[in-house]
């Protein structure tokens, strides 16, 4: 999705985005895990948007499960650092048009996610060009 979301990105998306990570640094700043989350929550749908309009109403559709998982994964404070500077990484990608480094960094940043809710990640499957 990162990958889609660097080739197909407009200034408009890019706002969304930015608004969402600057949504986050405040939260952040704040102490504020409720803001966090949905800033969180918010960032993730900016880049569905982007690359693909079906897959980001699914992710609208399943918001609650959303913020069930970040609050979990967020809980841990310590963690709001690293997540701010990988949405910031995923960012510069999308907004450099660099669908590779998009990708990569996004595959980073959710297999952490999963790890962090204790989920058994294996190897990532490598996807052809156009079944992304």
């Amino acid at each position: 999705t990162a990958a889609f979301a660097a080739r197909r990105r407009r200034r408009e998306n890019l706002q969304d985005m930015r608004d969402a990570l600057e949504g986050f640094a405040e939260a952040s700043a704040r102490g504020d895990l409720s803001a966090l989350v949905l800033e969180d929550v918010a960032f993730h749908e900016a880049i569905a948007e982007c690359a693909n309009p079906v897959l980001a109403t699914l992710l609208r559709s399943m918001r609650s499960y959303g913020i069930r998982s970040r609050s979990t994964s967020l809980r841990r404070r310590e963690r709001w650092r690293s997540v701010g500077e990988r949405h910031e990484a995923i960012y510069e990608a999308i907004a450099a048009r660099e669908p590779e480094k998009a990708a990569e960094r996004m595959e980073s940043h959710l297999l952490d996610f999963a790890r962090e809710l204790g989920v058994k990640v294996s190897a990532p499957v490598e996807l052809e060009e156009g079944r992304q």
